[in-house]
């Protein structure tokens, strides 16, 4: 199931639920729980989308063109946290 939505911060983000429910992301989170940060591109890209995933790199992107990892972080937490609590 398709959920769309909007941030508190404005992120406009889309998720299919469905892919919420995989073996393969739960992987990914152990991964990156156990301390291997270097899996959360990969994670937001399965969770996301890769439109998603450049959608959330531009919305995160600073004038100087860089892209602070916890505020990305940040938006995506924001989204996952408005599905869950079915505010979307």
């Amino acid at each position: 199931m398709i959920k769309k939505g909007t941030t508190p911060s404005g992120w406009e983000y889309e998720i299919d639920t469905d892919k919420l429910n995989d073996w393969a992301l739960l992987d990914l989170l152990s991964e990156i729980d156990e301390g291997n940060l270097l899996a959360t591109p990969r994670f937001i890209k399965m969770v996301f989308g890769i439109g998603g995933k450049k959608s959330l790199e531009a919305f995160c992107r600073e004038s100087s063109g860089r892209i602070d990892p916890r505020h990305l972080m940040d938006v995506a937490e924001e989204a996952l946290a408005a599905i869950e609590d079915g505010k979307n």
